[in-house]
């Protein structure tokens, strides 16, 4: 062929490029690199592969960006020693750092609005919140949509729900992911502890963590079980007594 082809060049205020073997023709004149030089290739075919080796290198390298922050996101879960290292949002959407919670016995639910487990679950958790609440209880519930995709509301419209329909009191937070690639932060260091019988996936809405006063977690209870189960009250006070000292 006797036609010059140009790669991607910039001169003054004119940008002319090639993309996806759209070819654009350039003058001689037209500066085609650090010695002004102009490129040519014999071919669209060449145009199109110096194209698609450039747009390669640039999903290589944001996938290796993407790969390099997922890692270092784990590995800061990893690095915590208890619930307190994190901050997460309440249902308003303020940050809330969990170290505001030392001294208390904490209880971690993910939540959903329209599970068979709602009606069960809520009543009981403010019952149980207000029975243990003078004696440093709290629950922390954070909504999440990862299972059958039963918490789609808003935030307002979660607490809205919450407290029009059980009367809720006890903590709400902002929707967070608990599984998946999405996860957040502080159920990555759940479902990754160190004791087998914490760690593991989130089965369903409405599993919960016990923790004591330290920000340790005590025990993880299934989904089926509920706030009264005489096995999480049990922990549950025995929890509160042996840790009470740190209270004061």
């Amino acid at each position: 062929m006797d036609e010059n082809y140009s790669i991607i060049v910039i001169d003054g205020p004119t940008t002319t490029y090639t993309l996806y073997g759209l070819l654009y023709t350039q003058p001689p004149h037209t500066r085609g690199g650090r010695d002004n030089i102009p490129l040519t290739y014999d071919n669209k075919e060449a145009v199109m592969t110096h194209t698609i080796f450039g747009i390669s290198l640039i999903l290589t390298f944001t996938i290796a960006l993407a790969a390099n922050s997922s890692r270092a996101f784990a590995g800061d879960a990893k690095k915590a020693s208890s619930i307190h290292d994190f901050s997460v949002k309440n249902i308003e959407g303020k940050k809330v750092k969990l170290d505001a919670y030392k001294g208390e016995v904490l209880l971690l639910v993910n939540v959903a609005s329209q599970c068979g487990l709602t009606e069960p679950n809520y009543p009981r958790l403010e019952k149980l919140f207000r029975k243990y609440k003078d004696q440093g209880f709290r629950i922390l519930a954070f909504p999440a949509n990862n299972f059958g995709k039963q918490e789609p509301g808003s935030n307002a419209s979660i607490k809205k729900f919450c407290t029009k329909k059980y009367d809720v009191t006890f903590d709400l937070f902002a929707k967070v992911s608990v599984m998946g690639d999405d996860q957040c932060e502080l159920y990555s260091y759940l479902t990754t502890h160190p004791d087998k019988a914490v760690a593991g996936d989130v089965q369903w809405n409405f599993q919960k963590y016990l923790v004591n006063r330290a920000g340790e977690v005590v025990a993880m209870f299934d989904p089926r079980t509920l706030p009264d189960d005489p096995k999480l009250v049990e922990l549950l006070e025995k929890t509160l007594a042996s840790s009470a000292e740190m209270k004061e």
